[in-house]
């Protein structure tokens, strides 16, 4: 069978869906995609057959996305694959445009909506309606929270746990020692839904009144987004890495995972963490809620809160080291039983042959 698979990034083709693609490479042949990116000479080496398609994720002007659109279209026509998989907002809604057109079965997955599409104003009302048009044309539609799940009334969808984990490339690490020190870390884009604003000011604060906290931060600032990490760091309390290819060694020498998150589809980097061992401090939200349990492997909070942040926080200092050990340990063997990636694969191999 001659699979499509069609992306916004390869980073997230590459460190969620390589297991897939590797499964499907054993029968099929696989046709990919994407950007241009550093992931895309392994896909190659493996055999499958990669097309570079430029996209701006947040772009909307009208010229470049009538160019993805024929890129798209002229892939298609040429290769004209069995199946496509689609990924995320843009693809979903092209491929399926295209798809129907070409008469080929689509399986979209609906990774998270985002601004775009979250919310009340005409406006998003619309687009929420023209997106659950174009997807419900799809053979099938993955949705990764509930309530994502539960904003499109159409017949083909399915729930799914996200792109799961691969518990073999994120082990159980054991629980930093007990050397009085707490490190929390966040792992993200820098950028306002991220709650990247809320976490260091709240660290910035907390710093000065615990010494024996320090908050690590990995990740790059969105191109668009207004902030000066100078203004929050300070030495040896508040610490930025900037973007990291191997992010182990961090969940490693953390306490805590921090995600102050407005919005998710499912968190990957709560996933990780939890496969870790380590316990979840995250916003009360869909895509953060179902990754743990609470006061078990984890804290929640509400989004956007400062106050319910540091509180969170302030309730994860208080406990003793043997308690926030086996907080990390509830989170693995949860994401163990409910997360596993073999678990993901076999939902979209069924999906696909059957």
């Amino acid at each position: 069978m001659k699979i499509a698979i069609v992306i916004n990034s390869d980073v997230g083709l590459y460190k969620f869906r390589k297991e897939l693609i590797e499964k499907l490479m054993e029968n099929n042949q696989v046709i990919i995609l994407t950007p241009l990116g550093q992931y895309c000479s392994y896909f190659k080496s493996i055999g499958c057959i990669i097309y570079y398609s430029e996209i701006n994720r947040r772009s909307v002007k009208i010229k470049g996305e009538f160019e993805l659109l024929k890129e798209y279209y002229q892939v298609l026509q040429k290769e004209r694959p069995e199946i496509v998989l689609t990924y995320t907002i843009k693809p979903n809604i092209y491929i399926g445009l295209l798809a129907k057109m070409l008469k080929i079965p689509v399986i979209s997955t609906v990774t998270g909506l985002g601004t775009f599409i979250i919310g009340q104003s005409i406006q998003k009302r619309l687009a929420r309606k023209i997106y659950s048009i174009i997807v419900s044309q799809s053979k099938v539609v993955f949705f990764q929270n509930k309530q994502n799940y539960d904003l499109f009334n159409i017949k083909n969808k399915q729930l799914i746990a996200g792109s799961g984990v691969n518990l073999n490339e994120y082990p159980y690490l054991e629980y930093p020692g007990d050397d009085k020190n707490i490190h929390f870390l966040f792992v993200g884009r820098l950028m306002q839904d991220k709650g990247i604003i809320e976490l260091c000011s709240v660290a910035r604060y907390l710093v000065e009144k615990y010494e024996h906290i320090i908050f690590h931060i990995v990740g790059e600032k969105e191109d668009d987004f207004q902030f000066d990490r100078k203004e929050y760091q300070i030495e040896n309390k508040i610490i930025f890495y900037g973007n990291q290819t191997n992010v182990i060694p961090f969940y490693r020498n953390c306490h805590a995972i921090i995600h102050p998150s407005y919005h998710e589809g499912l968190s990957n980097v709560l996933l990780e963490a939890a496969a870790c061992g380590r316990p979840i401090l995250a916003s009360n939200i869909p895509g953060c809620m179902e990754i743990f349990d609470e006061g078990i492997s984890g804290f929640s909070f509400p989004k956007q809160s400062v106050k319910g942040l540091e509180s969170a926080i302030e309730k994860f200092i208080q406990l003793s080291w043997k308690e926030r050990e086996k907080m990390g340990i509830f989170a693995r063997e949860k994401v163990s039983k409910e997360f596993n990636r073999e678990l993901i694969i076999n939902r979209y191999i069924d999906a696909i042959t059957n």
